[in-house]
């Protein structure tokens, strides 16, 4: 990640890809000591699971997307149609509370439909959602098109980590779900990183 923004910041100069570099190598080397010890801090094996992979992955995804995105979604109220950071987050409030009913439902829907199907269509609403942010502009443009991206986002984050966590062995439980944390953390942060650089 610091190798990414420095890339940004400084282009493509032996300091960024030596940074870059470093990273690769360093994160490389602690994924592949990881796979030899007892007790790792990272449970290697879990990916063994198809399903969980697969979780894990949406799961990923979406943490990336969200964080971004997100980044970038601040800036514009303010920056480009002058609102208030009172007015901004007013404005991000109507996603948010998606989000949470979205998430309340999800166990609701997870009775009813395979996980699989509901994080594909999840999925599916969210990069809808993230498409038309990209396509409009204007106030009234961007909260529709936050709540479409709130609701798909919820089942995936909710019922993603669900099947993370009772798709590994009972005894494994702990170690899934410090994996599932570690990697929303870092794909948020991925995500901030990437598109930063990108803007």
């Amino acid at each position: 990640i610091y190798g990414l923004k420095q890339l940004a910041e400084h282009g493509e100069g032996l300091a960024s890809m030596a940074a870059l570099l470093a990273g690769l190598a360093v994160g490389a080397l602690f994924l592949r000591r990881q796979g030899h010890i007892a007790y790792p801090l990272l449970d290697l094996r879990l990916f063994a699971h198809a399903l969980f992979r697969a979780a894990l992955a949406a799961y990923a995804l979406a943490a990336l997307a969200m964080f971004g995105v997100y980044i970038f979604m601040t800036q514009y109220l303010q920056l480009v149609l002058g609102l208030s950071p009172l007015q901004a987050g007013l404005a991000t409030l109507p996603c948010s509370l998606c989000f949470v009913i979205g998430s309340l439902l999800s166990p609701q829907l997870a009775a009813r439909w395979p996980a699989a199907r509901i994080l594909v269509v999840g999925l599916s609403a969210a990069a809808f959602g993230f498409a038309v942010l990209g396509l409009g502009q204007g106030l009234w443009w961007l909260v529709p098109a936050t709540i479409v991206k709130g609701l798909g986002l919820a089942p995936v984050f909710t019922i993603g980590n669900e099947i993370i966590i009772t798709s590994a062995p009972s005894e494994r439980a702990g170690a899934a779900s410090a994996l599932s944390e570690t990697v929303s953390e870092f794909s948020g942060a991925l995500g901030i990183a990437l598109f930063g650089s990108v803007g």
